[in-house]
Parts: structure tokens; C-alpha cells; sequence
């Protein structure tokens, strides 16, 4: 996590427990209308990121936030998160010019 690098995660929401949260009120929701979309719920979240992996090798949780006089009740984690991997690697000048070719022989009529 130190290299500053993006990172990725994947995970689950429990959209069970997110709707139970929503039934209580106690949950920050607001509704938006969009101009394409119409009138959407929107759910303010919080995500913690972990320094280190729990025993099911989740590196972050979700939770919705609470309104301000809900604050320490109704702590309802919708879902974990772990890092992905990421798959492309960046290319350097050497490997382009070895996978590509140069120009020379390139017998491309155009």
C-alpha cells in the first residue's frame, strides 16, 4: 500500500443487510434525480481499508454512515472488500520496440 499505486478491490454488497439498514431511517440516503436515469436512492457509504488482511483475507469493509443522531447505533456493514491485482503491466521502450518491430519491417502497404 505504500508505493502510492491505484488500487482495486472487488468484493460483495449484503444487499439484504443494506436494506434492513434502510428500513430502520437511521441510514444518510438521499434521493437525486438524474436527468437520464430519473429519481435514484443514493446511500452514503464509509469504506475502511485495513493495514492488514483479516482471517478471510478482507482488505476493506463497507458501511453505510448514519445520520447524526443515529451515530453510535445501528453500525450495519454492508460489505467486505479485497485487493485486486493489478493485470496490465506497464510497457517499457525496450519491450514495444521488441514486441512491435521497427519500422523497417513493417511490410504493410500503407
Amino acid at each position: 500500500m505504500s508505493d502510492n499505486k491505484p488500487l482495486s478491490f472487488y468484493g460483495q454488497i449484503d444487499y439484504t443487510e443494506l436494506r434492513d439498514a434502510l428500513k430502520t431511517g437511521k441510514v444518510k440516503a438521499t434521493w437525486v434525480d438524474f436527468k437520464n436515469k430519473g429519481k435514484r436512492l443514493m446511500v452514503d457509504i464509509n469504506v475502511w481499508v485495513k493495514e492488514e488482511a483479516d482471517q478471510y483475507q478482507h482488505n476493506a469493509s463497507i458501511q453505510v454512515q448514519n445520520k447524526e443522531e443515529f451515530q453510535s447505533e445501528n453500525k450495519a456493514f454492508i460489505g467486505n472488500l479485497k485487493y485486486k491485482k493489478p493485470k496490465a503491466v506497464e510497457a517499457s521502450p525496450e519491450s514495444v520496440s521488441n514486441e512491435v518491430g521497427s519500422d523497417e519491417e513493417d511490410d504493410l502497404p500503407y
